[in-house]
């Protein structure tokens, strides 16, 4: 079977890319919650796109939390027969005419750190999330913050 078209387990994914960043997390004395990864759905796709776009929603997370904060990543089965990962975080959010622009190449926002990245991430998970017919979106929590949405089509069975 293709290597870029495995079946693969959403959780499973999610609770790979937690770890890979559990280091970065500890230096910056946070903790990276995990809630609902029991979730038995499955998808298609390419197992090291997905994780390193996984990876990189958490570490920009873990960038904009405060130290010693918290964020989470929780996994979700819809109804619609998708699934949804999301990560939250404690950062200060974006403003609102720019949740859809930070998924545009080379945009950084007001404020942003100069030096850390080039605008690319974003749009490369949006890309790479398109091609198993996946969405991503980003909303500011109430209570503060910024939640990133990913939606996969789930497989039958």
């Amino acid at each position: 079977m293709n290597q870029k078209n495995r079946v693969l387990a959403p959780a499973q994914l999610a609770r790979q890319s937690c770890a890979a960043m559990e280091v970065t997390a500890q230096r910056r004395q946070q903790k990276i919650v995990v809630e609902n990864l029991s979730a038995q759905s499955t998808i298609r796709g390419d197992e090291a796109l997905l994780r390193q776009v996984l990876e990189h929603l958490i570490g920009n997370a873990l960038r904009y939390s405060p130290e010693g904060g918290a964020l989470h990543v929780e996994l979700k089965s819809l109804d619609n027969g998708r699934c949804r990962i999301t990560v939250l975080d404690q950062g200060s959010g974006v403003p609102e005419d720019q949740l859809e622009k930070i998924f545009t190449p080379f945009f950084r926002g007001e404020g942003e750190k100069q030096g850390e990245g080039y605008g690319l991430g974003l749009a490369i998970a949006r890309r790479v999330l398109a091609a198993v017919d996946g969405e991503i979106r980003a909303e500011n929590r109430p209570q503060g913050g910024l939640a990133v949405l990913i939606e996969l089509p789930v497989l039958a069975g």
